[in-house]
């Protein structure tokens, strides 16, 4: 070895991203120990041993960029801040302008080699302090003031603008170990900034602790002499804002907090060429729509984009008031693979728009229970489009989604009537947007194409200020588009699925009150799925369990599998008027608002109300009849096993408990009597009274107070039962 590295002792050093400090060396090998544990760094040698740096190696890790030299240690603590600190020149004389004064007279003196003491450098400035000098720097500062510049910031012919930088109010302070007021004030700091206190909370409870101090009632601290002056809050307010860093934040507003706003971003979702991978995402639609025919608000309709993250161009979007589900996805990736509609000059201008279609190698969906579907993933699987879900909590995963989709709901609704405002501004101005909301479905979503074919041709910060429609072009220009096959099929896999459901001539009754018949259809179904009905299934009409699968945006047909076939048979809605592209979350508003409009008109307890008083008039018209059901009931109530189930009833009705008449539910008037009515009237002979029954002899027996024989077998034991004879005569038990 020839050559040898020169650095001077406690030279700081950055080894392999920690800080290190260099103490010279021992026998031809650099000693490096670490700042912080106070270990020797050590690498591995010829033998494997660990040993210390020799030349070679201290070479070697410099040019590989494992050690670099920060800065020449100080000795002083505070100078120490001054060599880590990477201030620049001009990041120095913002900080402390008086650096560069320092910085000049220091290097005056050090170029004119006056020795490091108060004289000599008094001579100097005698000697030397011009009158330019003393208009440019002013009066020359005092001598001990110099020396201490030159000996604590830097060394000769190395000193930098950052060690002449100030550090007074810049150096944290000792640790408080003795001083009674500051080591309480601090706690109570920390105290409130983890629990997420206020300062006046926080305060509040420092200056109870005090006055106990104070007091001499503290468990800890005695009695003081003098009493303590208790800070303000304003002096509070700063040693709890100085503890506000990534660490007290995560504890006193949790792990969420602390990710959103402290943790740093990472490395977002990126992509090889155009539809290689698509966020699919949703998002509630900041406006609300409302039904022309029904004049009622519908609500804020959900948002689907599906964006593609190579070109940042959106691909697809479906706008509906389902909520987000697996056919949302199956109806976005199917609207993905067809050509758009865009404004008719738009289109003239920009043909691209119209081809932003294709088949995509990967989704990113989110990871929701109801996107988890095993029919979706094994349908997207069948058509070679991987899957992949958003790691849990983590919007930022999807960074480039979640921006389009915020640009594209601001852009949509900003300027729309029945536009939703920030709750604070909603609360200040009054507003209630369903007051103002005028806009129907399809107005919104031609809005909302507009506002997509704007996006796709805007400049985009992402890629280097190109239009994400210009890159589409490039890409679908070099590689083609992919042509999505069996498509569908993949719609009808993604379709919502509703099982054991009876088919029969009339053909299937579905969601609520439609029908969806066919002549044909039906026909051949029954002939096809009768036959292999289940035995316990059949009925003594035709019919047949049978599933169907529907589309939530139009529900006027199903599909209806025919499991003997193995096809899918397309029925109709009876009612085509009412059910010709008819949402399913419009239908169930519109049943909603149906069954609304029926309770205003009468509620379930008035109906049955009335029907009751219905079935008691015509129940009195016949007084034999209402008898005759009165002794059933008494007689059933003999019976053991009815008693048993009903418990004891005290009292048994045998009487109407009101006099309810046929009159009472159709009222009438009796027709005036005429001459005629009264000549013909004959005396009538008075009848007979009837013969008492047993319930008139059971119900005498209670009136009087006599035990009823149904009280008596319940107090005496059983007696055997007769024994029974048989048609010969042949006795039996």
């Amino acid at each position: 070895m020839t050559y040898y590295n020169r650095i001077p002792p406690n030279a700081l050093l950055e080894v392999d991203g920690a800080d290190h400090v260099h103490r010279g060396r021992i026998l031809g090998r650099h000693h490096i120990v670490n700042a912080v544990t106070g270990a020797d760094f050590r690498i591995k040698g010829a033998d494997g041993a660990p040993v210390l740096p020799d030349e070679d190696q201290f070479s070697e890790m410099l040019g590989d960029g494992r050690i670099v030299v920060r800065a020449i240690s100080a000795t002083d603590r505070v100078r120490v801040l001054n060599s880590v600190a990477q201030w620049t020149l001009a990041d120095a004389m913002k900080v402390d302008p008086f650096a560069a004064t320092r910085l000049a007279i220091s290097g005056m003196l050090d170029d004119a080699g006056v020795p490091n003491g108060d004289k000599a450098i008094n001579r100097w400035f005698d000697a030397h302090w011009s009158e330019e000098l003393r208009a440019k720097y002013g009066a020359p500062p005092p001598a001990r003031t110099v020396r201490s510049w030159r000996s604590t910031r830097g060394t000769l012919g190395r000193r930098h603008a950052r060690d002449m930088v100030s550090m007074t109010g810049k150096a944290p302070r000792a640790p408080y170990c003795v001083d009674v007021v500051q080591e309480t004030l601090q706690k109570h700091a920390l105290d409130a900034i983890v629990n997420d206190a206020t300062v006046r909370s926080g305060y509040s409870m420092f200056h109870v602790e005090m006055k106990s101090i104070n007091e001499g009632r503290h468990p800890v601290h005695p009695k003081p002499s003098e009493p303590y002056l208790v800070p303000s809050k304003r002096t509070f307010r700063r040693r709890r804002d100085a503890l506000e860093q990534s660490s007290t934040v995560k504890s006193g507003k949790g792990k969420a907090a602390f990710e959103q706003g402290w943790e740093g971003g990472g490395r977002c979702l990126t992509a090889d060429y155009a539809l290689h991978r698509v966020i699919i995402d949703h998002t509630p639609l900041n406006v609300h729509a409302v039904s022309d025919d029904l004049e009622m608000v519908l609500g804020r309709p959900w948002l689907t984009l599906a964006i593609d993250v190579f070109t940042r161009a959106i691909v697809a979007w479906v706008l509906t008031f389902m909520d987000p589900c697996g056919w949302t996805v199956g109806e976005t990736l199917r609207r993905m693979a067809l050509p758009k509609r865009y404004n008719a000059d738009l289109l003239h201008r920009y043909p691209i728009l119209r081809n932003l279609r294709g088949k995509p190698t990967e989704i990113v969906l989110d990871n929701a229970a109801e996107f988890r579907s095993y029919d979706l993933e094994a349908a997207l699987r069948a058509q070679g489009v991987g899957v992949r879900w958003c790691p849990i909590r983590k919007p930022r995963y999807r960074a480039v989604g979640e921006r389009v989709m915020h640009t594209i709901n601001e852009w949509t609704c900003c300027d729309m009537p029945g536009r939703v405002l920030p709750p604070a501004e909603t609360k200040r101005l009054g507003y209630d947007p369903a007051d103002t909301a005028c806009m129907m479905l399809d107005e919104i979503e031609a809005d909302l194409a507009t506002v997509i074919g704007e996006y796709n041709v805007e400049p985009h910060d992402g890629l280097q200020l190109r239009q994400p429609a210009l890159i589409f072009e490039r890409e679908a220009s070099r590689d083609g588009i992919d042509v999505w096959a069996d498509l569908e099929g993949f719609r009808l896999d993604t379709l919502p699925v509703v099982t054991d459901v009876q088919l029969s001539s009339s053909g299937i009754r579905a969601f609520g009150t439609l029908r969806y018949a066919g002549k044909r259809e039906v026909a051949d179904l029954l002939d096809d799925l009768v036959a292999i009905e289940g035995r316990r299934q059949r009925r003594d009409q035709a019919a047949a369990t049978v599933s169907y699968r529907y589309d939530p945006l139009d529900i006027s047909r199903i599909h209806v599998w025919n499991r003997k076939r193995r096809v899918y048979v397309p029925l109709s809605c009876t009612d085509r008027s009412y059910a010709d592209g008819m949402p399913l979350a419009f239908h169930e508003q519109l049943r909603a608002e149906a069954r609304r409009q029926s309770l205003a008109f009468n509620t379930e307890e008035e109906r049955e109300a009335f029907r009751g008083e219905r079935i008691q008039a015509i129940r009195q018209i016949d007084a034999k009849a209402r008898a005759s059901s009165r002794k059933e009931v008494a007689l059933l109530y003999e019976t053991p096993r009815i008693r048993q189930i009903t418990g004891r009833i005290v009292d048994l009705h045998v009487e109407s408990p009101s006099a309810v008449d046929i009159g009472d539910y159709i009222p009438h008037e009796r027709a005036a009597l005429t001459a005629y009515d009264v000549e013909v009237r004959m005396p009538r002979k008075t009848p007979t009274p009837r013969a008492k029954t047993p319930l008139d002899a059971r119900r005498d027996r209670r009136d009087a107070g006599a035990p009823l024989a149904s009280d008596e077998a319940d107090r005496k034991p059983a007696a055997a039962p007769a024994p029974r004879r048989r048609r010969g005569g042949e006795v039996y038990k």
